[in-house]
C-alpha cells in the first residue's frame, strides 16, 4: 500500500480554515502545481481504480486535469463524495446559485455520488442537471474514528488524566458523574452556536439546581463571532467552561464521558460528527427536528426540538423539552446507551466494506 501526498502551501490570506467560496478552492487546480507535482498527480490518476473528489472543491480541482485516463478501455469511475450541500439554508440567492452551479458541475462529472444524509441526497437530486438525473446518489455515513472507538470502551476514570485542567477545576473533583452540558462545534455563524447560549440563558436557574455546568469548545472560524459568543456565555453563566485550545481525541473522549447532554445547535448540518463521538461515549445529543442533521439517521436515539433557521431563536417549549430530559436521568441514560450501540457499530471497517461494495456494484 502506498499513500502519495501532494502538499499545497497556504496562508491565512488564502482562506485558511474556510471551506466555502472564501476558501482556497482555486489554489488546488493542477496549473498551480509545479511540473514534478503535476507528473505525480497524473501518474497516480493513471494507476487509479477509482477517483474520489471530495466536495465541489475537489471536483473543481479534478476538472482542471484535462483528460482523465481510460482503464481497460473504460473511463476510471469518479465517485463524488459530497460532505455538505453548501446552499442549504443559505439566504443570499446569488451565493446560493453559485454553489448550486458548482455542485451541478461536480455531479455532471461523476459516475456516482455519495451524500451524508437523506436531506442532502434530495437537495443534490434537485440541483442535478437533466443530463445527470440518472446518476445514482447513495447515502454513506462517515464512520466513528478508530481512536474514538477504542477510547469509548474505557471507563471514565481511565480518562481522568486527559481531562483539560479548566474542566477538572469546574467539576471540583466530582469526575465520576455526568455534569457537563456540552457544545462542541466550529465557532461560525452557520453552526448557530449562539443558540447554545440562548438555552443556557433561559435554563440557568434549573441548570444550577441540577449542578449542570455548560461547556463550550470548538475551533474559531469567525473571530468576531466566536469572541461575542464566548462573552455572552460567560455573562449569562459565569460558571461555564470555555475551552480555548484544540481537543485531541483523549481529551474529547474525557469530556464526553462526563457529559450528560451534548447540545448540537444548528438547524442544518450535513452530518455532525460530534453527535456520533458523544454517543460513542454514552452522551446523547439534543438536535434539530426535521431530519436536517445527517447523524440523526445513524444515531437514532436523541432529544429532538425545534431549532429554526434564525440562529438566536429557541422557544420556551424547546427549552422545556430539553429540561424534562435533563431531569429524567434514567430515561436520558437509556437514550445514551442506545445511541452508543449505534455509534460504535458503524466503524471504519464497516464503512470501508460498504464503500467498496457500492463502488464494485455500481451500474
Amino acid at each position: 500500500q502506498q499513500l502519495t501526498v501532494i502538499p499545497t502551501q497556504l496562508s491565512k490570506e488564502h482562506g485558511w480554515r474556510k471551506l466555502d467560496d472564501e476558501s482556497a478552492w482555486e489554489s488546488f487546480i493542477i496549473e498551480n502545481m509545479d511540473y514534478s507535482q503535476q507528473a505525480i498527480l497524473r501518474k497516480a490518476i493513471m494507476k487509479s481504480d477509482a477517483i474520489f473528489p471530495i466536495d465541489w472543491t475537489g471536483s473543481h480541482a479534478l476538472r482542471s486535469v484535462a483528460d482523465l485516463p481510460d482503464k481497460d478501455g473504460e473511463k476510471v469511475p469518479v465517485i463524488y463524495l459530497n460532505f455538505r450541500v453548501y446552499s442549504s439554508g443559505m439566504q443570499d440567492d446569488e451565493r446560493k446559485n453559485w454553489f448550486n452551479n458548482m455542485e451541478k458541475a461536480a455531479i455532471d462529472g461523476a459516475s456516482l455520488v455519495m451524500a451524508l444524509s437523506e436531506c442532502d441526497k434530495k437537495s443534490l437530486e434537485t440541483i442535478a442537471s437533466e443530463a445527470a438525473k440518472n446518476i445514482k446518489i447513495h447515502i454513506l455515513f462517515p464512520p466513528l474514528r478508530g481512536d474514538m472507538k477504542d477510547l469509548s470502551h474505557l471507563p471514565s476514570n481511565n480518562l481522568e488524566e486527559f481531562l483539560p485542567a479548566e474542566v477538572s477545576y469546574a467539576l471540583k473533583g466530582e469526575i465520576k458523574q455526568r455534569r457537563l452540558l456540552t457544545c462542541v462545534a466550529r465557532l461560525s455563524r452557520e453552526k448557530n452556536v449562539i443558540r447554545f447560549v440562548r438555552f443556557v440563558e433561559q435554563a440557568k436557574v434549573e441548570l444550577d439546581r441540577l449542578k449542570i455546568i455548560p461547556l463550550l469548545a470548538g475551533a474559531t472560524a469567525d473571530i468576531e463571532y466566536a469572541t461575542d459568543v464566548k462573552r455572552q456565555l460567560l455573562e449569562v453563566a459565569p460558571n461555564a467552561v470555555v475551552v480555548e485550545h484544540f481537543l485531541p481525541p483523549k481529551s474529547l473522549a474525557s469530556i464526553f464521558s462526563r457529559t450528560v447532554l451534548n447540545f448540537h445547535p444548528c438547524s442544518y448540518d450535513a452530518y455532525g460528527m460530534t453527535i456520533v463521538e458523544a454517543a460513542a461515549c454514552g452522551a446523547p445529543s439534543v438536535l434539530a427536528k426535521g431530519g436536517r442533521v445527517g447523524a440523526s439517521e445513524l444515531v437514532d436515539s436523541f432529544v429532538e426540538v425545534d431549532m429554526p433557521s434564525n440562529e438566536s431563536e429557541l422557544s420556551s417549549q424547546s427549552v422545556d423539552v430539553i429540561m424534562r430530559h435533563l431531569k429524567d436521568s434514567e430515561k436520558l441514560n437509556k437514550t445514551g446507551e442506545d445511541a452508543k450501540c449505534k455509534a460504535v457499530a458503524w466503524d471504519e471497517e464497516a464503512y470501508g466494506k460498504k464503500i467498496l461494495d457500492i463502488v464494485r456494484h455500481q451500474d
